[in-house]
């Protein structure tokens, strides 16, 4: 739908598929994207040997996980157990399963997988104070980056990771 709506459909194959069992041979694609999805995965290390499978050696991956801290957090207060509320603008909301991830543990999952870290970047740093959470300016994501110790207090972790070898 946003590819149709963007002028893209001519440069987009849509693909529905289980991210644990991918309708893919070896070694086929060059870049991989996985943005807000991984943490829905039951079987995470399954779902990274599957992105390992599919992608060439030297391809990309880029992947954005929450930070399982907060994520549990925001799970407890509001009593959801492993799950989270989500909706899109034509759905009433539903409860998902969610299991949040550090960057750290993405880098380990995947390296038993033969990738190799690039770059972590980390945004939305609402529960650092619960004043921000109402007038947060997205300028303090770049402000918080410049201070490479807060990363692990992101919400959002973006992964930039390169396969090196196929395991």
């Amino acid at each position: 739908m946003k590819a149709k709506k963007s002028g893209f459909c001519d440069r987009v194959n849509v693909v529905v598929a289980d991210g644990e069992r991918l309708p893919f041979r070896e070694n086929v694609l060059d870049c991989l994207v996985c943005a807000l999805a991984f943490d829905h995965f039951e079987d995470c290390e399954g779902a990274a040997g599957e992105f390992s499978r599919i992608l060439k050696n030297n391809s990309l991956c880029v992947l954005s996980v929450f930070n399982g801290c907060t994520l549990g957090d925001f799970q407890r207060r509001y009593e959801f157990g492993d799950k989270v509320p989500f909706r899109t603008e034509d759905m009433s909301p539903v409860l998902v399963f969610e299991v949040g991830h550090s960057a750290g543990e993405v880098e380990e999952i995947f390296g038993n997988f033969g990738f190799a870290v690039e770059c972590v970047k980390g945004c939305c740093y609402w529960h650092i104070s619960r004043l921000l959470e109402a007038y947060y300016p997205f300028w303090l994501d770049s402000f918080f980056n410049s201070f490479r110790g807060l990363l692990k207090y992101a919400e959002i972790h973006g992964v930039l990771m390169r396969k090196k070898h196929g395991l």
